[in-house]
């Protein structure tokens, strides 16, 4: 059993590997989630509310990701793995909306500038968000809360 945790992947090529991985990701699980919400919460609560719901899984989906691929690369590679995570997911939503939709490149831009498209968008900047965020949580632990025995804190 090997219980020193996963392997960090020291080069270059493997961190864009794991930023990929970790784009796809976001990728598939937003294409499921954006199945279930136009097909079945849309039309029940309205774009802007299906969005925010669906937001409600897709960040903690995304928030358990980035831990898993900030553990395989070095600190140091945490920022470029957000960006490349963020440049892969959107550019295979754009060819699933040109090549599988039809939808021309305007249409796709478009529906980016609506309500609920600034809504969703906000919410793919999680991808770049969150590996930073769990990359100062890494950097500086938090720490127990020591008080004293007059309720002051030490």
């Amino acid at each position: 059993m090997n219980t020193a945790g996963p392997r960090r992947l020291p080069h270059k090529r493997g961190a864009v590997v794991i930023a990929l991985a970790y784009g796809a990701f976001a990728f598939t699980a937003g294409f499921v989630m954006g199945f279930i919400r136009v097909a079945l919460v849309a039309p029940a609560v309205g774009p802007i509310g299906a969005v925010a719901l669906e937001l409600l899984v897709m960040l903690p989906l995304v928030w358990a990701a980035s831990g898993r691929a900030i553990q395989r690369v070095a600190l140091e590679s945490v920022l470029p793995l957000g960006y490349v995570a963020f440049a892969t997911m959107m550019s295979l939503e754009f060819a699933f909306a040109t090549l599988a939709l039809k939808q021309g490149a305007g249409e796709f831009f478009a529906g980016m500038v609506t309500p609920a498209g600034l809504i969703g968008l906000a919410g793919q900047l999680s991808v770049i968000a969150f590996p930073l965020i769990r990359r100062e949580q890494r950097r500086a632990p938090l720490r127990p809360v020591v008080r004293s025995t007059d309720d002051t804190v030490v």
